[in-house]
């Protein structure tokens, strides 16, 4: 399996891609991202699919794509760019039963018949359809569909595989088995893969490493673990289900307009005057009427409801100007008449807070 590097500069009306991916042999990167930061764009400009207006795609030793000014363009057509694509829809040929679907790679690529029986057997069994070689697609559950198509790509050997929201079209019971049915065979078959998704659970099991994909930039990347423990974007903070205050570093704590946020002595150095944030749970803020004076708490301000959602274990209060969300008891609401345009008083201790550049 070979190493995928790209640089990719797109324009699709007012949008503009402009990032960068390098993922190394046999590993699974995941682009994470909100609905129309540019996902599908990428996958479509590392499959060959479409054509960068600037950039290129690199595959082990092998470019794939390159187009610069002044040079003669390379664009390698999808087939044969050694890169396989699975989609939310499986897109099993329709006249062919599961076996012919899964041997169609090997068949394609110069495997005598025999051959590409034997590997569509080896594949069918280990996603869980070796009874199922006989069958037309039409006669397969959606979670049984998926599984061939999955057979299908890793069968006929890619040496990337890119998959676009393999898991979204599944029900909830289904999609379970067919992530850790995903998350073994690319580490058992050592694929280098890039999975688009907006479910940071697919990150968490499938991926080693993760990359945040917002309005076409990559705004942060790392581990998973990194990204959801040190949020730097309002939605990597959302999907880490903490808050997320972006500021600019003054003595050591994160100023926001005229609100200082501070965090323990020994917390992550930043830059007077840089790009910093302050993130702390929901949990850890605390709802009042009054400013506690004489309060040991050092991180007080003004805010204003901007809305009341109930949750499993109570009602989230999300607040403004400072875009905040505090976890409160049902009871807390009532005791505080707490309503939509009501001003509070919000403090979380600076145990609670972490601090880091985001930049």
């Amino acid at each position: 399996m070979s190493a995928l590097a790209a640089s990719l500069r797109a324009v699709r009306g007012s949008f503009t891609l402009d990032a960068a991916l390098n993922v190394r042999d046999g590993e699974v990167l995941a682009l994470l991202g909100p609905n129309g930061a540019g996902k599908s764009t990428v996958l479509a400009l590392l499959a060959g699919l479409r054509a960068p207006e600037l950039g290129y795609v690199q595959v082990g030793d092998r470019t794939l794509t390159r187009i610069r000014p002044g040079e003669r363009s390379i664009v390698v057509p999808p087939e044969k760019r050694g890169i396989g694509l699975l989609g939310q829809d499986p897109r099993l040929f329709p006249h062919l039963d599961v076996a012919a679907n899964v041997a169609f790679g090997p068949r394609s690529q110069g495997a005598s018949a025999v051959q590409a029986a034997d590997t569509a057997r080896e594949w069918l069994e280990r996603v869980g359809l070796a009874d199922a070689g006989g069958r037309m697609p039409a006669q397969l559950s959606g979670g049984q569909q998926q599984r061939a198509a999955i057979a299908r790509a890793l069968a006929a050997r890619p040496e990337v595989l890119l998959l676009d929201e393999p898991l979204a079209s599944l029900d909830v019971q289904t999609a379970p088995a067919i992530r850790e049915l995903l998350r073994t065979t690319l580490r058992e078959a050592g694929t280098t893969a890039v999975i688009v998704t907006h479910d940071v659970l697919d990150a968490i099991v499938l991926a080693g490493r993760t990359a945040v994909l917002e309005s076409g930039r990559i705004a942060q990347e790392g581990t998973t673990a990194q990204l959801l423990s040190a949020p730097t974007t309002p939605f990597t903070a959302r999907i880490a289900g903490v808050n997320l205050v972006i500021g600019v570093g003054d003595r050591g704590r994160v100023r926001v307009a005229d609100v200082l946020f501070s965090a323990p002595a020994d917390a992550t150095p930043i830059l007077d005057g840089g790009p910093s944030a302050a993130v702390f749970r929901p949990s850890s803020v605390i709802v009042s009427l009054t400013r506690a004076e004489g309060s040991s708490v050092r991180n007080q301000w003004q805010a204003v409801i901007e809305a009341l959602e109930p949750t499993e274990s109570g009602i989230r209060v999300r607040t403004g100007p400072i875009p905040v969300a505090a976890d409160v008891t049902p009871a807390t609401v009532a005791e505080l008449s707490l309503a939509v345009g009501s001003p509070v008083w919000l403090a979380v201790k600076a145990a609670e807070v972490a601090i880091h550049p985001t930049a």
